[in-house]
């Protein structure tokens, strides 16, 4: 797996994987990882609070991920500017607190009669976006505008400062044995080392993180009390005369459906329907409990290696945590 530093199209600050080699996959790139037969489980254990957190991107986690990705790139801008070079940062904003991985947060059953997922409003945002009329992501035009509009010569120069040479890379092996390359030079590559300590820690610390979420995903699906639970919810909805296996294949349709028509009344109406039933039947399936019960029992079974390599990523986010606070403290 070779990667580069680089931006996703959401303007988060992550890595690109540009080659794939080696067993397992990633979190958000296809099925989760099934890693249990490297790591099999054992008696159930009791995690450290933060290392949980991390495991299943809920509690503090996400806020922490958000001040280091934003001290990423405020470093990277200093960085950029003692070389004379322009660069514009895109910093995230904290987020509200997160559902469970197996579907979309159930907030309150009147948010959902009135947003429905939420799919409608990101939906016209994105076309007011294309309009010109939502400055919200303007740092991330700047800075794509600007790229563009150096000349090739100019173009490969910044190149080379943000990610450093080709050759300027380094071998990580990530939970599950797959290995990878990743960029260590140029201004990224130096934040990453000032806030983590090293890209190696950079990498295992989200890309890694994302590979022992993927187990902890597999395992919750595979568990008897959400195979049963999903059962009853898709029967419900059945019975409301909506056909979805999953709460998240119910909001994709209609994400789906906006990208593909934009943002309209009619399927608004639709998918504040399908939500609001969404509801009722994940409260009536008892769908939240028993999957944060299954969770909890998962999460204490991962194997031990597994178990060391999250404590490890702990450790590594709890320092970069405090460099960040030393270095950019409003991040």
């Amino acid at each position: 797996m070779r990667i580069l530093w680089g931006r996703r199209p959401s303007g988060l600050v992550y890595v690109v994987a540009l080659a794939l080699a080696g067993p397992g996959l990633l979190a958000g790139c296809g099925k989760p990882a099934a890693l249990s037969a490297r790591f099999p489980q054992r008696a159930s254990v009791k995690l450290p609070g933060l290392a949980f957190s991390i495991l299943t991107d809920t509690g503090p986690a996400p806020s922490i991920q958000v001040k280091l990705d934003n001290a990423i790139e405020v470093l990277t801008k200093r960085c950029m500017q003692a070389r004379r070079l322009k660069y514009y940062v895109t910093l995230e904003s904290f987020p509200s607190p997160a559902g469970l991985f197996e579907f979309p947060a159930y907030g309150s059953l009147a948010e959902r009669e009135v947003t429905g997922y939420g799919d409608y409003t990101a939906a016209r945002r994105q076309a007011d976006d294309s309009r010109g009329r939502n400055s919200a992501h303007l740092s991330e035009v700047r800075e794509d505008v600007y790229i563009r509009s150096l000349s090739s010569r100019a173009r490969a120069r910044y190149y080379q400062n943000f990610w450093g040479s080709p050759s300027d890379v380094e071998s990580v092996t990530l939970p599950g044995g797959a290995r990878a390359q990743i960029q260590r030079g140029g201004c990224r590559g130096m934040a990453a080392r000032v806030l983590y300590g090293s890209v190696t820690h950079y990498l295992l610390a989200t890309t890694g993180a994302s590979a022992v979420t993927s187990e902890l995903i597999r395992a919750v699906r595979s568990a008897p009390r959400f195979v049963s639970a999903m059962h009853s919810w898709s029967k419900c909805m059945a019975s409301h005369g909506f056909r979805y296996p999953d709460p998240f294949t119910a909001k994709d349709y209609f994400a789906a459906q906006y990208w593909k028509h934009g943002p309209s009344l009619t399927l608004r109406n639709q998918e504040i329907a399908v939500a609001v039933a969404d509801w009722k039947c994940a409260k009536k399936a008892a769908l939240v409990p028993v999957t944060t019960a299954a969770q909890d029992e998962q999460a204490g079974r991962l194997g031990k290696s597994l178990e060391g390599v999250l404590l490890r990523i702990t450790t590594i986010e709890i320092h970069a945590a405090k460099k960040a606070d030393q270095l950019v403290p409003r991040s």
